[in-house]
């Protein structure tokens, strides 16, 4: 199947206000990309592993870019010990139609978009296993986005869930509830 008609299947009876959301090591992100934007769907993507292939890609076509620091700083062309807020706003610069989240670490989560800037704290509990905290924080910006939340209090919520996976052990095990998170 055509990724294109594979694109359009997926979504045809929900094209309104869809994201797809996309990492740098999917199969066929460009043609996704492309079908998706024509069928007037959004684009969140991740640029992870940033790598040469990204370059290669419709970047003007993302919606919303969710970026590390040294993601942030090689897509933005700054060398990696660049401050977040340097970076953000090189991004902001490069993509103005894009929402631009890098996250920080320790130092949480920036959001920028045009002249708007947020900033999101994390929770400070001791450290097992980062793995999944990315995809812990997209999943949860995006799902209090969807709830309408404010960017401050999505940012905040993003934050709170990474903070607390990073708190357990494992990849999808260590993701929190949405009691947890939303209470």
């Amino acid at each position: 199947m055509h990724i294109g008609n594979f694109v359009s299947l997926a979504f045809s009876d929900k094209k309104r206000n869809c994201l797809v959301v996309l990492q740098n090591e999917i199969a066929h992100i460009r043609e996704i990309m492309e079908s998706a934007k024509k069928q007037g769907l959004r684009i969140c993507l991740n640029p992870s592993p940033c790598n040469e292939k990204i370059k290669e890609l419709p970047l003007d076509l993302v919606d919303i870019f969710f970026v590390n620091e040294i993601e942030g700083a090689s897509l933005a062309n700054l060398s990696p010990d660049s401050t977040p807020l340097a970076v953000l706003d090189q991004l902001v610069k490069r993509f103005p139609s894009s929402e631009i989240i890098l996250t920080a670490g320790k130092d949480g989560a920036y959001y920028g978009y045009g002249e708007i800037r947020a900033k999101g704290d994390i929770i400070n509990l001791p450290v097992a296993d980062t793995t999944g905290a990315g995809d812990t924080f997209t999943g949860y910006f995006i799902a209090a986005r969807e709830k309408n939340m404010s960017v401050p209090q999505a940012l905040a919520a993003a934050c709170k869930a990474s903070s607390i996976a990073v708190s357990r052990k494992g990849a999808m095990e260590s993701i929190p509830l949405e009691k947890e998170v939303f209470n």
